[in-house]
């Protein structure tokens, strides 16, 4: 009888303590890139975490902004104070119009206007005398020149030099009305080509 001995001794050798602890080191370092990697998701997940909530506030506060708008379209276009403003102008401007075609036509009297007179009186000015009051009726056929005077001699001074403007030439003065005051050196004065109340 014969004996076979199917046992090696190489296999029968546990794994040396070198070859455990480079196993344990691998799986350590898997552990410690495993753990890197879930701090380095989480980080993300909380960065992007944060970019919501802000987009969200953004959001928010935007949809707030276009109702309060859309409130006060709402209102505006309910008030219709438009609507008013244009129809005021509209009438405005039709008064404009009717003025203008009065002018235009031979109603007035003067199609030239009064600035004839206005120039007239602005080329005689006579120092220590002012005007307060110029009234222009008819066409200019009607003068009225109220003012003050810091000396009575003034305003017959001023009168001729008027008479001498081709604008006030065939007009006459019909009443002048004189008032001091008591105790003052001013002297308010009215002059008219048509007496009062006509």
């Amino acid at each position: 009888m014969q004996r076979i001995n199917l046992y090696r001794e190489s296999l029968s050798r546990t794994p040396s303590s070198a070859a455990g602890r480079q196993l344990l080191v691998a799986a350590c370092a898997a552990l410690v890139l495993a753990l890197a990697w879930y701090g380095w998701s989480r980080w993300e997940l909380e960065q992007a975490r944060s970019e919501l909530a802000r987009l969200g506030a953004e959001q928010s506060e935007l949809e707030a902004r276009v109702a309060r708008v859309e409130a006060e379209l709402r209102q505006r276009a309910a008030s219709g104070v438009l609507d008013r403003e244009a129809e005021r102008l509209q009438q405005e401007l039709a008064a404009k119009r009717a003025v203008l075609a009065v002018l235009s036509s031979d109603q007035a009297g003067n199609r030239q206007g009064f600035s004839a007179h206005l120039e007239g009186l602005a080329r005689r000015p006579v120092t220590g005398l002012w005007l307060t009051g110029i009234t222009i009726g008819a066409g200019g056929a009607r003068l009225g020149l109220e003012g003050s005077v810091l000396e009575a001699d003034l305003l017959p001074r001023f009168l001729e030099a008027i008479g001498r403007e081709p604008t006030f030439a065939g007009h006459e003065f019909q009443t002048l009305r004189m008032l001091r005051e008591e105790g003052g050196r001013r002297l308010d004065f009215a002059v008219r080509t048509v007496p009062e109340g006509r």
